[in-house]
């Protein structure tokens, strides 16, 4: 796959200057590991109120042996700890996420669309996702509350040969 470039927009939520991923982080070494070969990491972000929602989701990605390729970034290491036993996904809590590209409190349960706490954790998800695209990887951005039916590496392969940027889809 073509190295990809992040752009970065200005936003009223968004961390002041332009967030890196530092080499020798937690998460920058995670996507490593889900990225070797070149191979497209997922990427999904949770909080203690997501973890079944969450936990749905890894068995989806292990059903097609994706789980491997997925990097979550939990609200703290207890939620990490109920992933590994469920997932052969990475944990990285916020805590080790550079400080720059986390603004989200760890211990709170769920955020209301629309809120304070949930433009946060939006802003916080974009910043880590920009960052890591920005490192040269290819990453899915995945919501906790979806299952995948199918196999997602022909629509990602398809969308990566045509040399798009960025893809979105919705349900």
């Amino acid at each position: 796959f073509g190295k990809r470039v992040a752009r970065y927009a200005s936003s009223p939520m968004a961390p002041a200057g332009s967030a890196r991923l530092p080499p020798d982080s937690a998460l920058h070494g995670a996507v490593s590991r889900a990225a070797r070969g070149g191979r497209v990491a997922f990427l999904v972000f949770a909080n203690r109120g997501f973890a079944p929602l969450l936990t749905n989701l890894l068995c989806s990605l292990a059903r097609f042996d994706l789980d491997a390729q997925t990097v979550a970034i939990g609200s703290s290491a207890q939620l990490c700890g109920v992933l590994a036993n469920v997932s052969s996904a990475a944990c990285v809590t916020l805590a080790e996420v550079p400080h720059a590209l986390s603004s989200v409190r760890p211990n709170q349960q769920a955020a209301s669309w629309g809120d304070d706490d949930y433009r946060t954790l939006t802003a916080t998800k974009f910043s880590v996702f920009t960052a890591i695209v920005g490192a040269g990887f290819d990453v899915a951005l995945l919501d906790a509350d979806v299952v995948l039916a199918a196999d997602p590496r022909p629509e990602l392969h398809r969308i990566i040969a045509s040399g798009a940027d960025v893809a979105n889809m919705v349900n």
